[in-house]
């Protein structure tokens, strides 16, 4: 798979310079290849004479990068440009949670099924406490992918497991329905 150039994609980041946006292509590229987002991993996809711990740095500065909700929704942006080619478009709402040593992580994602199954995850939001995820957090995460949605004629199922319930939120989802 040949992946579009940083300029190609540069209108899908228009607040990141050119090199954030190509370090961004060389780190999906090798993901593709590794099927890992294992930085280590990534690191050795990485074209050029440099040595593998700068390559290395490369990567962990851009997943360190302060400008991550510009690289997030530039992401989405340009991932549902491409899913919104398929004849039925299926996003996924869901919440995990894990540890990060002895701190708890909950994040709420949103993101879109393509090809056989394979889900990608597209905005996310960490929850600062344990638990579900609220009506209110919930719409706020949708109102984002509204905003990067490129085609309002498109429509698309949303898939939620059983957290997923509330008066206020199936209104607001009822509602928003047009978009």
């Amino acid at each position: 798979m040949k992946l579009p150039s940083p300029e190609e994609c540069k209108t899908f980041f228009p607040g990141l310079r050119r090199c954030v946006v190509k370090i961004l292509l060389l780190l999906v590229a090798a993901i593709l290849e590794h099927r890992s987002c294992c930085l280590y991993r990534c690191a050795e996809s990485i074209p050029g004479k440099a040595q593998f711990e700068s390559k290395y740095r490369r990567l962990a500065r851009l997943v360190a990068y302060k400008g991550h909700r510009l690289l997030q929704d530039g992401v989405a942006h340009l991932i549902l440009c491409f899913a919104l080619e398929a004849d039925k478009v299926e996003l996924v709402i869901d919440r995990t949670n894990w540890k990060l040593g002895r701190k708890p992580v909950n994040v709420l994602f949103v993101g879109v099924l393509i090809g056989e199954g394979i889900y990608i995850p597209l905005l996310w939001e960490a929850l600062p406490k344990h638990g579900s995820s609220s009506q209110t957090e919930r719409i706020a995460l949708m109102k984002r992918m509204e905003q990067l949605w490129p085609d309002p004629q498109t429509r698309f199922t949303l898939i939620g497991d059983r957290e997923f319930v509330g008066k206020t939120w199936i209104k607001w989802l009822y509602d928003v329905s047009a978009w």
